[in-house]
């Protein structure tokens, strides 16, 4: 595809501490006088997608206003999320990788326990960041779904497990040349081991994961390096960092959570 014929060549994320710095920012870019065209205000705050995702996209066609510019007509996405629609988008990205979910990409072939996981995750943020409220009968309900839909796919383990990932500097360092890596990640203790593969011996790393997985104790992944280096590339390690998602978890599953829920972060 030519870059001419792209919907879409470049785009950002700004991301804000809570929902009045999010509705602040997003009305002073309606209001702003600018070179560039608004195109189109995606509100996924007021009609979130149905995996729950929440946040501001914003499309606007460069220098539109301007006589020229080598740039003029070319299009950008720019996305507005709280810290805490950041974390919910961030770690449905690591469990797409590490999982192999489609979650984000294809939710309707995603197992389905995976993406009502995530979706009652976006519905206490939303609460959490001030969005919506839920009542206590909703509140219970949730919580009982998210204990239930953590012991069939041992998501807080997974989860946990998924940090050794993107942790392990010596992936980083011994992965030059190689095309793919299987991962194994003993989840009683959360070491990591690893063993790398170049593109011609595919094969023999599908055999490796296929030995491996055979282990019911075992979290084991067969991961193209690419993914791994795109995934960091994309967001800082401090981004994907999964205990803040699981410190959350365990707030909301805790037994007074939806009696005494806590304050909105703004």
């Amino acid at each position: 595809m030519s870059v001419v014929r792209m919907n879409d060549i470049g785009g950002c994320r700004v991301i804000v501490d809570n929902k009045t710095e999010l509705l602040t920012l997003n009305d002073s870019l309606n209001n702003s006088k600018t070179l560039h065209k608004t195109i189109r205000v995606r509100d996924y705050l007021e009609s979130p997608k149905t995996t729950g995702y929440r946040g501001i996209h914003r499309i606007y066609e460069c220098y539109a206003h301007a006589d020229s510019h080598d740039w003029k007509g070319f299009k950008i996405e720019v996305q507005l999320r709280t810290v805490l629609q950041h974390l919910w988008a961030t770690t449905i990205e690591v469990v797409d990788l590490c999982e192999g979910k489609a979650l984000k990409t294809n939710p309707f072939e995603a197992d389905q326990r995976w993406t009502e996981f995530f979706f009652i995750m976006s519905e206490f943020f939303a609460e959490d960041d001030g969005f919506i409220v839920l009542d206590n009968t909703k509140k219970s309900h949730y919580k009982k779904r998210l204990q239930a839909l953590n012991n069939a796919i041992g998501a807080y383990n997974k989860l946990a497990s998924f940090k050794a990932v993107f942790s392990t500097k010596d992936i980083d360092e011994r992965s030059t040349g190689k095309s793919f890596v299987v991962l194994i990640i003993d989840e009683s203790n959360k070491r990591v081991s690893y063993t790398f593969y170049s593109e011609t011996q595919k094969k023999d790393a599908i055999r490796k994961y296929n030995s491996e997985e055979r282990d019911g104790g075992k979290n084991v992944l067969l991961v193209q390096m690419d993914d791994i280096k795109n995934i960091k590339s994309a967001y800082p390690n401090y981004l994907i960092d999964t205990s803040e998602f699981l410190r959350k978890f365990d707030t909301y599953t805790k037994a007074t959570y939806w009696i005494n829920p806590i304050p909105p972060r703004g």
